[in-house]
């Protein structure tokens, strides 16, 4: 799955850079046709490679971005891997927390729900659990194939996981500011309402992700096209 996910997410990068590539072609004839190049030939020469780099590069990023979330939605979401990542990073946390005598006394001792804890503390056991899953291979999803393929396959896992950090932390967050009394956050409800909502809310977070991208990409490239213009009639072009 992760396999096909990786071919996926390297097909639409190609897309877009290719999209990237004949836009950057046609901002080269356009600026040609207007006139609006450097009186000089290092000039015309460093604009038009700025651009054919630039651009392809620029909208390849955004299809492996898209490419990204695609497949999160798809594999992380509709599959059931995002509820698997949930379950695997808060059972890491559980075994860091049990490093604290007083809080392994508090688990051992049925409270669950931990008191005057600060949420600093949560947010470093929850970094420290997605560290520590990340840093050993997990056989539930199988083993990263060879060569290009796994190492886009890493990093795709990474995305997955750091969307459901953002989840469970802001999980956190709203049970303290709900509690507001020092009453302490429960694991087991993290736990709960990370499950409950976790296909929706990494759902959401994700096509965040790409839409923000998107728009930063379409915004840099309309940018780029324009900045002759105004460049040509300050400079005399």
């Amino acid at each position: 799955m992760l396999a096909h996910s990786a071919a996926r997410i390297v097909s639409r990068t190609l897309g877009w850079g290719a999209t990237g590539l004949g836009l950057s072609v046609l901002m080269c004839l356009s600026w040609l046709a207007a006139g609006v190049y450097p009186g000089v030939w290092w000039g015309t020469a460093l604009l038009v490679v700025v651009t054919l780099i630039g651009i392809t590069g620029g909208l390849g990023y955004v299809g492996w971005i898209r490419g990204l979330g695609r497949a999160g939605i798809y594999v992380g979401c509709e599959r059931g891997m995002v509820t698997y990542l949930v379950g695997a990073i808060l059972d890491r946390v559980t075994g860091l927390m049990r490093k604290s005598r007083r809080v392994s006394a508090a688990l051992d001792a049925g409270e669950d729900k931990l008191a005057n804890l600060p949420l600093q503390q949560w947010e470093s056991w929850l970094t420290q659990g997605v560290d520590d899953y990340l840093g050993v291979d997990d056989p539930e999803l199988g083993g990263a194939p060879p060569g290009m393929a796994g190492k886009v396959v890493v990093l795709f896992r990474g995305f997955l996981v750091g969307q459901v950090k953002r989840l469970l932390l802001a999980v956190v967050r709203e049970e303290a500011a709900a509690d507001g009394s020092g009453g302490g956050v429960s694991i087991a409800r993290v736990r709960e309402v990370g499950l409950e909502l976790a296909d929706e809310k990494v759902t959401e977070l994700v096509e965040g992700v790409m839409q923000t991208h998107l728009l930063i990409g379409v915004a840099a490239s309309l940018a780029w096209f324009v900045l002759p213009f105004p460049l040509a009639w300050y400079a005399g072009w």
